[in-house]
């Protein structure tokens, strides 16, 4: 059997699924210290005395803002518990609704490892041995970012 984004993590071999709850960890400890605040702030050219405007202070992280304008309704909770599910290796197989977030998140993560990604300003490497194990030829001969 051939293992897809809409099967647990639970289906790969342990030399390879590591890498899965590795990435989940880092996504769920930066989604939960990286959130949208907002502030106000004195307005630039005010119109009364007490005029302000609104000015963000903190972003959420470029792929979960992504993801939460490629889909109507993505929850941030609702995020934070699949990642959580994901690392603890308790994540669903994806059935309609069932586990939807699950699904989603793991096609991320399967993303960021096997195509590589920009994160923090730093340019990361795809990872070779889930490249490998999926049968994805030499990192060098192919465009992953």
């Amino acid at each position: 059997m051939r293992w897809d984004v809409n099967q647990p993590i639970k289906m790969l071999p342990k030399r390879v699924r590591r890498y899965y709850v590795e990435d989940a960890d880092y996504l769920y400890n930066y989604l939960k210290s990286n959130y949208l605040e907002v502030i106000l702030i004195p307005a630039p050219r005010p119109n009364h005395s007490t005029h302000k405007i609104r000015a963000i202070q903190n972003q959420n992280p470029n792929w979960y803002r992504e993801l939460y304008w490629s889909s109507k309704h993505f929850r941030r909770d609702l995020s934070l518990r699949a990642l959580d599910r994901i690392l603890k290796q308790e994540d669903g197989t994806y059935r309609v609704s069932l586990f939807k977030y699950d699904s989603i998140y793991r096609e991320l993560i399967h993303d960021r490892l096997i195509k590589g990604y920009i994160g923090e300003g730093y340019e990361i490497q795809a990872n070779c041995k889930v490249r490998e194990f999926f049968g994805i030829e030499d990192i060098a001969s192919t465009n992953y970012l």
